[in-house]
Order: structure tokens, then sequence, then C-alpha cells
């Protein structure tokens, strides 16, 4: 007669309890394991930092989109790419944007703007009045899964546009690299 007592309404709340702990569950996992894949991505970071004296450089002619030009140089331990960095001067800042990567694949991109007080051919330009706004954009297989701001706030990666913002700095590493690929076989 126990089996009476259980209804179809019973048995789905019952299964959505279930559901909802397995979910939360899994959601402590993915925290914890992008905590893990983060020290990964930080250890990485201070490695090619502490190693850059010892790679090669190139200096490739990668066409910029900057009004007083700016120069690329790529960073690599034997054949392995570990670094592009872009530097794109303008008349009121300039950009710096680092691109690390581990095993040919994005992990990491730092980028700088610097923004003058005015622009830089007027006598009351000020070096001192220069604001850097920074953002740090962190990648798992190719993939953004957390972005920070100049504050180090987390940026909202659930709205459209700011998930968009991973994909297009994926696409133009990728396109940096085809753009490398084809200066070495020069």
């Amino acid at each position: 007669m126990l089996l009476s007592y259980i209804t179809p309404l019973t048995i789905m709340k019952k299964t959505v309890i279930i559901l909802a702990l397995l979910l939360f569950g899994l959601e402590l996992i993915s925290a914890q394991s992008k905590e893990k894949v983060l020290e990964e991505i930080r250890s990485e970071y201070k490695t090619i930092r502490n190693n850059i004296t010892s790679y090669v450089k190139k200096f490739p002619e990668i066409e910029l989109n900057t009004t007083e030009g700016g120069h690329v140089t790529a960073y690599f331990n034997n054949k392995d790419l570990k670094l592009i960095e872009i530097i794109e001067f303008g008349e009121t800042g300039k950009n710096i944007t680092q691109y690390y990567f581990k095993n040919r694949k994005l992990l990491f991109a730092f980028d700088q703007q610097y923004r003058y007080n005015i622009p830089i051919y007027n006598e009351e330009f000020d070096a001192n009045k220069t604001t850097i706004i920074e953002d740090r954009y962190y990648f798992h297989k190719e993939k953004l899964f957390l972005w920070l701001d100049t504050n180090k706030n987390k940026v909202d990666l659930t709205v459209k546009a700011n998930k968009e913002v991973g994909g297009k700095i994926v696409d133009y590493t990728k396109e940096l690299k085809h753009e490398l690929k084809k200066e070495q076989k020069h």
C-alpha cells in the first residue's frame, strides 16, 4: 500500500531535486577546474616572461590598422611560438597587445591601451597624464572562459557581445599565425 502514495508529481519533484543537485555539483567541479586552468595559464605566462630573452625574435611584416605605425614581434622557443606582441602607435595613444601560446594554441591575451591627454605633437602633451586601460583574456582550448577588465573585475561572458570578443581574438591570432607561416616560407 506504500506505493499508492507515490504519485507522478512526487517522482517529478524528486527528479528535479536530483537534477538540481547534480548540476550544482557539476558547477562546483567546473569552478575547481577553471581555477586549475587559471593556475596553469599564469604559470605558463610566468615561464614565457622569465625566458623571453632566450627566445628567437622575429619581426614579420604584418600590416596593422594604425595611423602612426607599429610593429609585430614574434617569440619562438626553437620553432614553438610562445608570444606575439603587437605595438600600434596613434597620435592620441598607443596599444600594446600580447598573445601567449602553448602548443600553438592561444591561452592568454593581455591588452593595454594608452590614452594620451592630447595628441603627441601638441606642446601641451604630458606623458604623466596618460591613462592606461588593461584587459586580460584567459582561454582554455581556445575558448574564452575569463575576461578581467582594467579593475580586474570579471566581465560577464553570458552577454553575447562579450562572448563574441573571445572568438574574434582567437580568429585574429589564427590570422597572425598564418601570416607568420607565410613569412617563414620566404
